[in-house]
């Protein structure tokens, strides 16, 4: 197929960024081998030739000045259909990171979610509360233990935007957040983003006159001694 004539779109194109060391490598061997044809690109029968499987050749063989293409042509029954392929042909190439996982698990709950009521945003969401679908069905498909979607699932449902972003970008760590978040509630230590979490669960729920009233009875509580507890009765 000419080059010019496939389509790139979402969520397909946003899952698995393209890595410009693997690209460079592909690009400079498909200007000395040519296209391998054993390797053709994996488009959604009948949806406007849009590619499922392949980015990371698709981009190879733009920069490689490549415009003929092998591809195949596959059906699929929805976008979920589409979305799981496209999962389990780069789980079987390469250790997906973090934020892959992350961005794979945000896309299929979306879909599986999709019609439920909307969880109230003030409420601290338990792990995989929003989910009808196992946890071990998403791990199995992920290649990854079922503990490590919950993981994702409670940092996702209750972690603050920031942490969030940072998680999507790789610039934090899932287990880093997941202590910064769930682990730090559960230990009863606020770390600076939960409390602001909390600061700002606490504005939406509560107007001025109850929060001046709720910091005076906070400041009225850490004035008092502390009792010694080695007095005798």
């Amino acid at each position: 197929m000419y080059i010019a004539d496939i389509k790139t779109a979402s969520p397909f194109r946003d899952l698995f960024p393209v890595r410009k060391r693997v690209l460079e490598d592909i690009m400079w061997d498909m200007r000395k081998n040519g296209y391998d044809n054993s390797q053709p690109l994996v488009l959604w029968k009948d949806h406007g030739n849009v590619i499922i499987d392949g980015h990371t050749r698709l981009a190879a063989a733009r920069k490689a000045n490549i415009y003929q293409i092998p591809i195949v042509f596959k059906a699929f029954s929805d976008e979920e259909a589409a979305l799981k392929y496209a999962i389990s042909c780069q789980r079987n190439r390469r250790n997906l990171s973090d934020s892959e996982l992350v961005a794979c698990i945000v896309e299929l709950d979306k879909r599986r979610s999709a019609g439920r009521p909307k969880q109230d945003e003030n409420k601290f969401a338990p792990c995989g509360a929003n989910y009808t679908r196992s946890s071990q069905e998403t791990a199995e498909l992920l290649g990854i233990n079922h503990r490590k979607v919950e993981r994702i699932r409670a940092v996702m449902d209750n972690a603050p935007d920031k942490i969030k972003r940072m998680v999507k970008t790789g610039r934090m760590t899932l287990n880093s957040a997941y202590n910064r978040t769930i682990g730090a509630r559960r230990n009863g230590k606020f770390g600076k983003a939960v409390l602001d979490d909390f600061c700002a669960l606490t504005i939406k729920r509560f107007d001025r006159e109850e929060l001046r009233y709720i910091a005076d009875v906070f400041n009225k509580e850490l004035s008092k001694p502390k009792e010694n507890v080695n007095e005798s009765a």
